[in-house]
């Protein structure tokens, strides 16, 4: 009982953030990964009753883990694909995601190359507004304008271009609810017990 009851999914909306852009190298760039021309889609989500903490004295939210990097026409075959993305935070002032240490995010490609993926936009109107303790918007995050700033792979300088970003609602699980593996450990020790206590009796009746 103690087991169902822990693990059954618990559903909440998600804000799901999505950046799109198409990779252009600067002239003179090696591009040993491949990426010119290669579409790439960042997809982050947050429980939409996330409320912000204050990140190095501006206003920002964790994001769930999870979030993905994906890339489609690489012309290296093996950066084709969707890769894990570190732990984000969504900082909707400055704005974008970054990581929890402020930096832009690393991405291992499945060459073994590094990405820089950088996501930074202007604010949106609501999203500039926003300030530590105030609860996530879907307006937070969309419509915005990209910066298109330079984004740079291990040997290579790209800049964005046919950027889009957008956010919707979706429906998923809470991340609040879904236990840490350690609980997982834990559970399963419990849900063992009765058993190795009914075996203890059988033996012991031999």
């Amino acid at each position: 009982m103690l087991l169902l009851a822990a693990a059954s999914t618990v559903m909440a909306d998600n804000i799901s953030y999505t950046y799109e852009t198409t990779l252009k190298k600067y002239p003179g760039s090696v591009d040993g990964e491949g990426l010119d021309g290669a579409r790439i889609t960042v997809n982050a989500t947050v429980n939409d009753s996330a409320v912000y903490q204050d990140f190095f004295g501006m206003p920002g939210v964790r994001m769930n883990n999870g979030a993905t990097l994906t890339v489609s026409g690489a012309s290296v075959a093996a950066n084709n694909g969707t890769f894990v993305m570190p732990k984000l935070i969504f900082l909707p002032g400055f704005s974008g995601l970054f990581t929890l240490f402020g930096a832009t995010p690393l991405v291992m490609l499945g060459s073994g190359g590094m990405f820089d993926m950088r996501t930074n936009s202007f604010p949106t109107a609501e999203g500039a507004l926003a300030v530590v303790g105030d609860t996530v918007s879907l307006d937070h995050f969309a419509p915005a304008v990209s910066r298109d700033i330079v984004m740079f792979s291990s040997d290579t300088t790209f800049y964005a271009s046919d950027t889009s970003i957008s956010a919707v609602l979706v429906a998923g699980p809470d991340p609040a609810a879904v236990p840490e593996p350690a609980v997982y450990g834990l559970l399963a020790v419990a849900a063992g017990l009765p058993m190795l206590a009914r075996r203890r009796r059988v033996l012991s009746r031999r």
